[in-house]
């Protein structure tokens, strides 16, 4: 439990399929995630293509 006596859930990343629909990783592309959480994007893009992130 948190300090506030809360517990955490686990990030989800709410627009995962637009960023993908709008990035279209492919395999060789080199992609940065720019976002600041649980790497939740960084996978996605990781499983859609053969690329580095």
């Amino acid at each position: 439990m948190s300090e506030a006596g809360q517990t955490h859930s686990p990030h989800v990343p709410v627009m995962l399929a637009d960023v993908l629909d709008v990035l279209k990783p492919r395999d060789g592309g080199i992609y940065v995630d720019g976002t600041f959480g649980a790497g939740g994007y960084t996978r996605a893009i990781l499983g859609a293509a053969d690329c580095a992130v």
